[in-house]
Order: structure tokens, then C-alpha cells, then sequence
């Protein structure tokens, strides 16, 4: 009997260690995750939306959805494609191909033990790729001056003078100066404040229809992507951000509301994400007239991350929380400039309305920052860092890339003008 009771008087005493432990484990815990939200949120100047992780009956909750008359789903995949869709695809792939041609022979590794064989190195390796053709050589200055050339859709040639540089600490060459040799001609133009952006922009934040509306457009987007979010895994979307303005000149309440939701297990298993809440699954654009949903349009791109960033005083229209709203192009309908984030590089681009759909337009594949931009000449400058491991001295001073694209209507495109190095 003593010996029975010893025992019990042991597991009571086994139970109150284990339960203060689990107390003292869970509460430092739960703190350290306060302090995370608290940082992550003080570091997102522009993003207005705080989600939580939904529960597990939230998630597999099917969302109720009963309407006499549902809004018209325009996507890509059941829009007829018109000539000018096609045209504008080509221009996209156009755009890939320049990127593909730069990242190919932007900087390379030469071979030897002096600079004669780095020299002939660089030399060999010039002559193997396409569209290249070596026009001097000047060895005092440790040059390699090229002529690059790429055709446009529409069969105008495009010629690019190219300096490659070698440089010592990595031993490789890398380009110092590319640029375009017979630049378009473009008029000077005149634009006013007034016809910058058309329409009233209105945020997330500042719209005091808010909250009806995020529960519209998360009943909308998860009742007409369910087959979709059943093939990619994604649970209910929730919306991340929105912006109210004019888009496809409708004439009703247009907003293009993008969504987050939780990373799928194949998401999480690639590692590269940062903020799981401040990452873009899908953006939609909703056509509303009292309070009632017409129209759904989803946008294209890769959106990526929204990068936490503040006002900037660069004047290309409207800015938002992941972009900007402008007219730059100037043929009446407001574009959406994104700039997308990722780990491992970062894309500017536009999109626009056109034929019943929304385009994507490419700028560039490798712009960082937005640094200027010139409403007369159409032109846009961004700086780049097309070199992670380029180093200019022994004090590893690393080089600035500043390239200008300039919108070309003829060709209905960006097209790049150059991309020099400062130091």
C-alpha cells in the first residue's frame, strides 16, 4: 500500500514539472512571435492588410455563393486573341530574347596566367556567341569593343555597340557600356499634370467602403478560381492590397485588388520566400456598379513580393503600395507599373488594357530601382545590378548600372537605349 502510494505521490510531482515547463517553453514563444509581427510590420510602410493564418475549418470552409446573375470571367484563356494580342506577345518574347542575349554575355570568366591569355580567352569566347561580332580590340586599355544585333517583331534591326572591360580581382570581362547606335526618333511631347493619370485614384486604406468591399472580392475570387486553386494547392485567397481607379475606361467602380494566401507544402519546400503574407498569388481586376460585381479580369505577370518601400518622389503618376498608375504612354487609358521583387532578381514592367483583356508590357528583367523618369522624351531610367560578383579594386568598390528604355508607339514596346556604368 506505502509503496503504491509513493508511486502516485511521484507522477503528481512528474505531472507539475512537465506542465511548468510546457507554461515557461510556450509564453517565451509567444512573445518572440509578438516581436516578429511588430517588426515585419514596421518595415511595411505601404501594406494595410495584417492577416493571421487561418484555422484549419476556415481553410477547408466551401464558401457559399448563390447569384442570379454572375459577373462575365474574362482570363487569358477564354478571350479570343486578336492580331494585336499576338503582335504584343511577340514584343514580350522580343523582350526575354534582349535580356537572354545580355544575361548570356554581360560578364564572363577568362582563363591564363597573363593578360594576353585573358585576353585571347575573352576574345574565343566573343566569337562563339550569336548575334555578336567583334569590332576592336584594344589591348592598352584592356577593351573589347562589339556589335550586338537583334531583330524586332516586326523585322526592324536592332544594333548595339557593347565595351567589354576586363577586370583583374575576378578575372573576367564584363560590359561598361552597351548602347543602342541609331536611337528612334521621337518628337518631344507635352504632357500636363492633368492628363498624367485619368481618373480618381483611390487606395485601400483611404476608401471608407473597405471592409464590404474586401469581403466581396474574397467571396468572388474564391468561388471562380476553385478548380484552379484545386490544381495549385492554394487555399482561399485573402486580399493583400487594393487599388480604385480607372483601368479599361468602363465607366464603372474598377479595382484591381491583389491576393495572398498560405504557401503550398511544394512552396515551402523550395525555401526562397520571405513574407508569406506580403507574397502575390493572384491579382484580379473586378468591374463593380452598386455595390454588385459585373466584370472579373485577372491580370498576367509575376507579381512576386510587394516590397516594403516609402513614397518615392519620382513622378510617374500615381504611386501604391506595389506600383504605380499612369498614362505614360499617352493613348488614354491609365497603365499599372509593377515592380516585382524576388530573391533571386527583380523585373519592372507594365500592364495595360487592351482588346478586352490585360497585357503585360516588359520594361526590363534586371531593373532594381526606379530612379527617373522623362514625360517629354518617354523615357524611363532605372538602375541596375546586373553583377553580384563584380568588383572594381582591391577596396571591393562594386560598379552602378544605369539603364534607359524609351517607349517606342511604332513598335509598341519599350525599347533599351543604354546601360552604362558609373563608378
Amino acid at each position: 500500500m506505502q509503496k503504491n502510494k509513493s508511486k502516485l505521490i511521484f507522477i503528481l510531482i512528474l505531472a507539475i514539472l512537465l506542465f511548468s515547463c510546457s507554461k515557461e517553453v510556450k509564453e517565451p514563444a509567444e512573445e518572440r512571435n509578438s516581436v516578429v509581427k511588430n517588426e515585419v510590420t514596421e518595415k511595411k510602410p505601404l501594406l494595410i492588410f495584417e492577416h493571421t493564418i487561418p484555422s484549419k475549418e476556415e481553410d477547408d470552409e466551401d464558401i457559399d455563393f448563390t447569384e442570379e446573375e454572375p459577373p462575365i470571367v474574362l482570363t487569358d484563356e477564354n478571350t479570343p486573341k486578336t492580331e494585336l494580342i499576338k503582335l504584343l506577345e511577340s514584343k514580350k518574347r522580343h523582350a526575354w530574347s534582349l535580356h537572354k542575349i545580355q544575361l548570356e554575355i554581360d560578364m564572363y570568366d577568362v582563363h591564363g596566367n597573363s593578360y594576353e591569355e585573358f585576353e585571347k580567352s575573352g576574345i574565343d569566347y566573343l566569337n562563339r556567341q550569336k548575334n555578336t561580332e567583334i569590332v576592336k580590340v584594344d589591348s592598352d586599355n584592356k577593351n573589347i569593343y562589339c556589335k550586338q544585333t537583334l531583330n524586332l517583331p516586326s523585322g526592324k534591326e536592332l544594333i548595339y555597340d557593347a565595351v567589354y572591360t576586363f577586370y583583374p580581382y575576378p578575372k573576367n570581362f564584363a560590359y561598361t557600356n552597351y548602347e543602342l547606335r541609331d536611337k528612334p526618333i521621337i518628337a518631344y511631347r507635352h504632357v500636363p499634370e492633368a492628363k498624367r493619370v485619368h481618373g480618381k485614384i483611390t487606395e485601400a486604406e483611404k476608401d471608407i467602403n473597405k471592409n464590404k468591399n474586401i469581403k466581396i472580392f474574397e467571396k468572388y475570387i474564391n468561388k471562380y478560381t476553385k478548380e484552379y486553386r484545386h490544381k495549385t494547392g492554394d487555399k482561399p485567397y485573402k486580399v493583400l492590397d487594393y487599388v480604385k481607379g480607372n483601368f479599361s475606361n468602363s465607366g464603372k467602380d474598377e479595382y484591381i485588388v491583389l491576393f495572398t494566401a498560405p504557401f503550398t507544402k511544394s512552396e515551402l519546400e523550395d525555401g526562397i520566400f520571405l513574407l508569406e503574407y506580403s507574397y502575390i498569388k493572384y491579382v484580379e481586376c473586378f468591374i463593380m456598379e452598386n455595390d454588385k460585381v459585373i466584370r472579373m479580369y485577372k491580370l498576367p505577370g509575376h507579381w512576386g513580393h510587394v516590397v516594403p518601400r516609402d513614397k518615392t518622389k519620382i513622378d510617374l503618376g500615381e504611386q501604391f503600395s506595389f506600383g504605380w498608375i499612369a498614362d505614360f504612354n499617352q493613348n488614354g487609358i491609365n497603365e499599372i507599373f509593377v515592380h516585382r521583387k524576388e530573391v533571386f532578381g527583380s523585373s519592372f514592367f507594365s500592364i495595360e488594357f487592351i482588346d478586352n483583356r490585360f497585357v503585360e508590357i516588359p520594361i526590363t528583367n534586371r531593373g532594381d530601382i526606379l530612379k527617373s523618369v522623362d514625360w517629354e522624351q518617354s523615357k524611363i531610367v532605372v538602375e541596375t545590378n546586373p553583377f553580384r560578383s563584380l568588383v572594381l579594386d582591391s577596396k571591393d568598390t562594386r560598379p552602378k548600372y544605369f539603364a534607359e528604355y524609351q517607349w517606342c508607339e511604332k513598335e509598341y514596346c519599350y525599347v533599351l537605349l543604354s546601360n552604362k556604368q558609373y563608378k
